[in-house]
């Protein structure tokens, strides 16, 4: 939670470091559907030019925090808003927008080919965009409604909402709220947003009712805490039910001005949103001095990050006023920008730790990803692919990598690959760029099309010799749980050429596994864990994990 909390308010203070520039033409709301349950908006731009961020540039660049928005360089984005739409809140259904602005116009085919490499061409409303026709889920669309305007989004529908809203002669009230000069901007649809909430109470009333009158053990017995929750939120039921739509806007010039405008339901009561927005007020000021005061601060970036975020938060709840003009209030707040250049500071290596956790984590999914794609291979064929497949032609070799491509939801291009044709044939190096995600290490460039993933290939080990057939479970001796399969490493192998890590059992020196990380890599075994695998693993052990038949049994931690 706390993790959580930091990232988010260390992107809000980044994104909205900057110098106030005038004028400044607003974001485009016209884009974001009538129905959104919520919509950001940032100025990427003018944050980079700034000179409080202008910095922090090389450190959000190492920590690679500047990477392109679908294709688009960051520094060339003018305006970004982010929409969220609610389509199915009972299966939690949701349709994403971004809306991209740009300073110069966009390289639409570089787009288009980041995005949507395979599409087609809708028409809709008198515009046209692409859709993508590969994705299996939830198809993503793309449309330049002028050289310098972007959009992205995400399931079937979506981009047919922005378009009727783009269309809009009269646009919803909230809009007038938003600052033409606001540096970030939220806006948030309070009434469309009850339903969720209304939803999520009535289970933790059911979850109640069930464990009051259960007459044996539940499968899934409620949890306390979330019964308690109710009454928690109802002490703030006027913000949710009385209020319509709430909009944020951050502006920076030599402070950072907050101001919060709430617009009240027509049968809904002003003096309670009042009230409780005064009560709240006194609340987190309660809190944040206590958190403050019992704050455990140490030399490690969350610690700093996190006592950072409690000043921060006391600093503007001292500026803060409640105003009301008819049936909108206003809450307005203050910071100084000296202090938010020091909070930005201690805020970003937190962020970079983050983003690292966040792919070490993708990492580890990639490989159980073609750890479950190993066994269903295996369920089928009665085996493991071996680490080099001979082609129709009895000679040419193919990698598995190929082999499981219909078993990593990417059978169009299995049938694309021409097997009777070396990797690097005219034809084949053609499908290098689409090489499957699952193959890229997170941490490598998006546009690289290097493995990251090798099999170790040897005989004694899961995959076998190179010119061997596949090895099957009842091969492992030493149990599926015990051997390793995949391993990581940092290598410059296209995904599809037939290379891996050879492993010779009487050679003095191992393999050279990793070289994403300092401290390890992560390795996949043949049932179909991944774990990572410290650097300081003694050299014996990592031969027993290796080889599938020594008889020597390792009880890995678990």
């Amino acid at each position: 939670m706390r993790s959580g909390l930091l990232c988010v308010a260390a992107w809000m203070l980044i994104l909205s470091g900057v110098q106030a520039q005038q004028p400044q033409s607003a974001f485009p709301v016209r884009y974001v559907p009538k129905h959104a349950l919520l919509a950001v908006g940032i100025r990427p731009a003018q944050m980079l030019s700034s000179d409080t961020v202008r910095k922090l540039v090389p450190l959000f660049q190492n920590g690679r925090l500047l990477n392109p928005l679908h294709g688009v360089p960051i520094e060339n984005v003018e305006r970004l808003m982010i929409s969220l739409s609610i389509i199915d809140p009972a299966i939690g259904r949701f349709h994403t927008a971004f809306i991209l602005q740009t300073q110069e116009p966009i390289d639409q085919d570089t787009v288009i080919e980041t995005a949507i490499p395979q599409n087609r061409v809708i028409l809709y409303g008198g515009q046209r965009y692409r859709k993508d026709t590969d994705s299996q889920f939830r198809p993503v669309s793309v449309w330049f409604p002028d050289e310098k305007t972007l959009i992205v989004a995400e399931g079937d529908g979506a981009m047919e909402t922005v378009i009727d809203s783009a269309a809009m002669k009269t646009p919803p009230v909230w809009h007038s709220h938003v600052k033409p000069d606001a540096s970030v901007m939220a806006y948030e649809n309070v009434s469309r947003g009850q339903e969720l909430i209304e939803m999520g109470m009535e289970m933790m009333r059911q979850m109640s009712r069930n464990r009051r009158h259960a007459t044996r053990p539940l499968m899934f017995p409620a949890d306390p805490s979330l019964v308690v929750l109710e009454p928690f939120l109802g002490m703030f039921a006027p913000l949710w039910q009385d209020v319509d739509t709430m909009v944020w806007n951050v502006s920076v010039g030599d402070d950072m001005q907050l101001e919060v405008v709430a617009d009240v339901e027509e049968n809904g009561s002003v003096e309670a949103v009042e009230e409780t927005l005064d009560a709240v007020r006194l609340l987190k000021k309660n809190a944040f001095a206590y958190l403050a005061k019992h704050d455990q601060k140490t030399n490690d970036a969350f610690s700093k990050a996190f006592s950072a975020f409690l000043q921060m938060s006391d600093d503007l709840l001292k500026t803060t006023k409640i105003t009301r003009e008819e049936r909108t209030i206003r809450v307005t707040a203050s910071w100084s920008g000296e202090k938010m250049e020091k909070t930005i500071a201690s805020m970003v290596p937190t962020m970079i730790e983050l983003r690292a956790r966040s792919r070490r984590i993708q990492s580890k999914n990639n490989m159980k990803h073609l750890g479950i794609a190993m066994h269903n291979y295996h369920d089928v064929h009665g085996q493991f692919p071996p680490p080099v497949i001979t082609g129709p032609d009895g000679k040419t070799p193919v990698s598995w990598r190929v082999a499981i491509l219909p078993y990593i939801e990417a059978n169009e291009l299995h049938k694309q690959y021409h097997f009777d044709e070396p990797w690097d044939s005219e034809h084949n190096k053609k499908l290098l760029d689409q090489m499957p995600s699952v193959y890229r290490h997170p941490d490598d460039e998006t546009e690289s099309t290097n493995t990251s993933y090798f099999a170790i290939v040897g005989e004694k080990t899961a995959f076998g010799p190179k010119d061997g057939d596949g090895i099957r479970f009842a091969d492992i001796f030493d149990g599926s749980s015990n051997t390793w399969m995949i391993v990581e490493a940092k290598k410059k192998v296209p995904w599809t050429k037939p290379d891996d890590i050879a492993y010779d059992p009487e050679a003095k020196k191992l393999p050279v596994f990793g070289g994403w990380y300092k401290d390890g890599f992560h390795a996949a075994f043949c049932d179909g864990a991944v774990r990572f695998i410290e650097k300081t693993l003694e050299d014996e052990t990592v031969r027993k994990l290796i080889e599938r038949n020594d008889g020597q049994i390792v009880e890995f931690p678990r």
